[in-house]
């Protein structure tokens, strides 16, 4: 029996096809190349594969019409096509049409923490992807690719479809401050007056504002020699704020900088604070045991830029892990920064806290060398109070110290994790004193040490 008009498929059924559209530009363009070949037409389009030219407009057009959201695969025939009329209408206007409706695209949406891949979306995600990369579609990647290079403020190393950015072409507001280290406003008001960006910024702000670097260099060499702030810090291994402090004890001296400039170095200042460090050093096998600088400044309750000043007038001792560079992994001995800076111990002993931390133990620890009488104590007071405290002989913490020393305070001294200086401590059969020890805290022989130290 034939199948009854009712039962038909609705794919097949004709009340259920979309309704007709009218032909578009791109449909003429299909005909055409169709019927004559290549290069009938004397348009840009007519210059590229009929495959290039019709998927290229697809996902043009969906970048425009649906944003970073538009994915091609979801979309129906139907929106296909529109998507695809819209964006041949772009490029069978030519190169020039297309690169103004990047730029368009560059400065109307998203925010200012956008790169190109997201402001581009989808049409950058598919430009590097496999089927993207096809050398058919080379001459519309070639302006893509261009446009971002012109347009975009691209560190060194970043690579834009294929291509290596070797050195800064373009900056922002926002990036040749940074880099640069001239505060936002005052780079503005330079480069304002040298004609290339405005005077106040848009609503985009900072970020979105472009101008060539070779233009701008001019106008900001005065304030842009030498090592920014940041650079210097990274070169130093130090902190902000240890920075600061050598900058304010006048240990460092920036050259001079107006209103809205960050600090700045002359290298040739660098160069010489890192001289006179390196002027200072001991070998590292003759130092006393030591700690970092940050740590023995906290144990010793000193600064930073008091410790700095000890090591550079030779009063305080200092060496460098081995292998090793930069502040944080200078060591200096804690108690004789404490001696410096405070003067002799104004008492014979250690509070209970002050012992813990010399000797990198838990309280725990210390109640059973105190039990087992290898620490001495007392009863006592806290200076200038009525509350009572546990006073630690210092003569017998010194004394213990010079025997023994913990794990953690071991790796202080050596600037190695917990875990891989006891892995190398079993390797080497170097086993901890066990009648001193806690579970988690082992405490070895100094003497039982050389032979790992010696490798």
């Amino acid at each position: 029996m034939a199948p009854q008009p009712d039962r038909l498929h609705p794919s097949l059924d004709a009340d259920n096809d979309p309704p007709p559209r009218s032909a578009s530009d791109l449909d003429r363009f299909v005909v055409r190349r169709l019927t004559h070949g290549k290069g009938a037409g004397a348009t840009w389009p007519d210059t590229l594969s009929l495959h290039a030219a019709a998927r290229f407009s697809e996902v043009l057009g969906v970048t425009l019409i649906r944003g970073r959201m538009g994915a091609l695969e979801t979309l129906s025939e139907a929106e296909l096509a529109t998507a695809g009329a819209r964006g041949f209408e772009i490029i069978a206007q030519g190169p020039d049409a297309l690169s103004e409706t990047l730029e368009e695209l560059r400065t109307s949406r998203g925010t200012p923490q956008d790169g190109p891949q997201a402001r581009y979306a989808p049409l950058h995600t598919w430009a590097t992807s496999q089927a993207g990369k096809s050398p058919e579609f080379e001459p519309l990647r070639a302006i893509l690719r261009q446009h971002i290079l012109d347009r975009w403020p691209l560190r060194p190393g970043t690579r834009v479809l294929g291509h290596k950015v070797t050195e800064w072409q373009r900056h922002s507001i926002r990036t040749a401050s940074i880099e640069w280290g001239i505060h936002a406003r005052t780079l503005r008001r330079i480069l304002a007056a040298g004609g290339l960006v405005a005077e106040s910024a848009d609503e985009r702000g900072d970020a979105a504002e472009i101008f060539s670097v070779e233009d701008a260099l001019p106008l900001v060499a005065a304030h842009v020699g030498g090592l920014t702030f940041e650079k210097a810090r990274a070169r130093l291994d130090m902190s902000r704020s240890q920075m600061d402090a050598l900058i304010q004890a006048g240990l460092l001296v920036p050259t001079r900088a107006s209103a809205g400039m960050r600090p700045r170095f002359k290298e040739a200042e660098i160069a010489r604070f890192e001289a006179a460090i390196e002027a200072r050093l001991v070998p590292y096998g003759e130092r006393q045991a030591g700690v970092s600088i940050p740590l023995a400044v906290k144990m010793a309750k000193a600064s930073a830029a008091a410790a700095l000043s000890a090591i550079l007038d030779g009063k305080l001792p200092v060496s460098r892990r081995p292998g090793a560079t930069g502040y944080l992994n200078l060591v200096v001995n804690a108690e004789r920064l404490r001696q410096i800076v405070h003067g002799p111990p104004p008492t014979h002993y250690y509070s209970y806290s002050e012992a813990c931390t010399y000797l990198g133990l838990p309280a725990k620890a210390l109640k059973r060398l105190i039990d087992l009488r290898l620490l001495r104590s007392q009863a006592g007071q806290v200076p200038n109070t009525s509350l009572a405290m546990t006073q630690i002989d210092r003569a017998s913490v010194e004394a213990f110290h010079k025997a023994y020393v913990s794990l953690a305070r071991l790796a202080r001294e050596l600037g190695q994790s917990k875990s891989e200086l006891a892995a190398a401590l079993t390797t080497h059969r170097i086993w901890p004193v066990s009648i001193l020890s806690l579970r988690a805290t082992p405490i070895y022989r100094r003497a039982d040490l050389q032979r790992l130290l010696e490798i």
